[in-house]
């Protein structure tokens, strides 16, 4: 830049303006697109406040199986499972690599689930792996699927359990598949890799990951998920929006725009109609359609997801929110058990029965069906009374809830949680001795696979304990009496922990007696 002979005035070399030019343009983008957020925000309050949901939708059951089939991957199902069961004899190793939202968790499940894959193999094997990963506890998982005397094997180290799981491929005399979901890098398949035996009986190793350079790095050639067709899109807006009713002819317009300005990606269709389900406003939907594209205006595919997430997470009702936001407590990946997800939003106050004659569990059940009815929530089992029996969330979706959790400081009861889910690491004796004062402000404490016979907790230590949760403690002789004395505790779950099961009924004994007209009701659950 150099200054003429007028004041004030500069000349540019054509290389400064260019800049100037770029900077420009990218302000004014900046601009419009903070301006376009703020019309999206305003649509979605606009939405929020002129709707309320039927009656029928709060108490249904959980959405039916039909409602939860995937849409457009019938032929690349077929296409991978074909290179599962053709090629050669010699181990290999199939990734399926597409960016966050397309579907590559949803196909492979899909895949698992074909009855070719059982005639075909003699052991399906399913783990996730996620970002952080222990290298034991891949394996342990992986051995859970030759055997479920696990408890036999937790004293070995990787190589011995590694050894274990080479020797069961071995001797099993057939073809082995193991699934890995969610690979972050390629060290962990060429871990697992390491597991099979050297028998040339064509034993396969399916991976799903978003990283080309890890898909490429275990095979040169991935399998590259494609984006959903626009007929692909329909049916999958529609089914999830709608159910087994067909969209209506006034909305199909607005579905037209909403389908195209979700480019194919299925978790933003799904995340988008579960938002929408339930409602036939013509206005609803034109708001969505007008704004929801501006809100994908965002370049980066992993942020944009994520925006989608928060736009259906606005639409929830405010005292359904923390519940969400709770699914974060829970490991990624994880099929969570509906009743252990019940009872942390009891455990935290999160639940009001607030509908006369309404149990508090049943609010709870409610809450949780609806956020499978607007596909927040994926159902992955029902018990015989159609309510849900296990599920999960999306990976996008788990990110969301821990990133806004941690944003609200919510996530702070959680991190106590995390700490003290206590697993057989975490125990080194045969007696756990609590000191008093230890944990003055925990709430739940959920003990697992622990090794320990005996268990002192004295003086109090658990002041504001509202639930214990204790799984697979098989050598507890009992819990202590002391917790009886405990004023919060309003929630004991005993599961495959049979020796304390006697103990535990005397402590419910003991708060029962205990019990006023003005306390919380204490509930003990040994699941059989």
């Amino acid at each position: 830049m150099v200054q003429n002979n007028c004041p004030g005035h500069y000349l540019f070399t054509s290389q400064t303006y260019l800049v100037i030019k770029s900077s420009l343009q990218y302000i004014k983008l900046i601009v419009r697109h903070v301006y376009l957020e703020f019309l999206l925000m305003v649509a979605l309050h606009y939405i929020s406040s002129n709707f309320s949901y039927p009656i029928h939708l709060i108490v249904s059951k959980g959405p039916s199986l039909e409602n939860n089939e995937v849409v457009g991957f019938d032929e690349e199902a077929k296409k991978v499972i074909e290179r599962l069961v053709e090629g050669s004899e010699c181990l290999d190793v199939i990734p399926v690599v597409g960016m966050p939202g397309l579907g590559k968790t949803t196909l492979a499940r899909k895949i698992y689930h074909d009855p070719k894959i059982p005639d075909e193999f003699f052991y399906c094997i399913w783990v996730f792996v996620g970002q952080s990963y222990i290298k034991k506890d891949i394996l342990f998982n992986i051995l859970k699927g030759f055997t479920k005397r696990i408890e036999e094997f937790q004293d070995m180290d990787e190589t011995e359990i590694a050894e274990e799981i080479c020797d069961s491929v071995d001797k099993s005399g057939g073809k082995c598949l193991i699934v890995l979901a969610d690979v972050w890098d390629s060290d962990i398949v060429d871990f697992v890799k390491t597991v099979f035996p050297e028998n040339n009986r064509g034993h396969r190793i399916m991976a799903t990951t978003r990283y080309i350079h890890v898909a490429t790095a275990v095979n040169a050639d991935p399998h590259n998920l494609k984006f959903l067709t626009q007929k692909e899109s329909f049916q999958l807006l529609e089914k999830r929006a709608f159910g087994k009713s067909r969209c209506p002819v006034e909305l199909k317009e607005h579905e037209e725009g909403i389908v195209e300005k979700c480019s194919g990606v299925p978790l933003t269709i799904v995340v988008i109609a579960g938002a929408l389900r339930g409602r036939t406003n013509d206005s609803d939907w034109r708001v969505v359609k007008e704004n929801v594209g501006k809100y994908l205006i965002e370049k980066d595919e992993h942020q944009r997801c994520l925006k989608i997430v928060g736009l259906s997470y606005n639409h929830l009702p405010q005292d359904r929110k923390a519940c969400f936001l709770h699914f974060g407590a829970f490991p990624q990946g994880f099929d969570i058990p509906a009743w252990k997800l019940i009872r942390l939003w009891i455990a935290e106050g999160l639940i009001m029965a607030n509908l006369p004659g309404s149990e508090i569990e049943e609010i709870a059940e409610c809450h949780l069906n609806d956020f499978a009815n607007r596909n927040l929530v994926m159902v992955m089992e029902k018990r015989c009374n159609g309510q849900i029996k296990t599920c999960r969330v999306h990976d996008m979706l788990h990110e969301f809830c821990v990133k806004e959790a941690t944003r609200l400081c919510l996530i702070q009861q959680l991190e106590c949680l995390e700490v003290l889910k206590l697993k057989e690491d975490a125990f080194t004796g045969k007696s756990w001795k609590v000191e008093t004062g230890g944990f003055r402000k925990l709430r739940v404490l959920q003990i697992e696979n622990a090794k320990f016979e005996t268990w002192e907790a004295s003086n109090c230590p658990f002041p504001r304990l509202r639930n214990l949760i204790l799984v697979s403690c098989v050598d507890l002789k009992a819990v202590p009496l002391e917790l009886a004395d405990l004023e919060y505790l309003q929630e004991m779950t005993l599961d495959n922990t049979k020796k304390a099961n006697e103990s535990a009924k005397e402590i419910e004994c003991k708060k029962q007696e205990k019990q006023t007209p003005e306390s919380v009701k204490f509930k003990l659950t040994i699941p059989y």
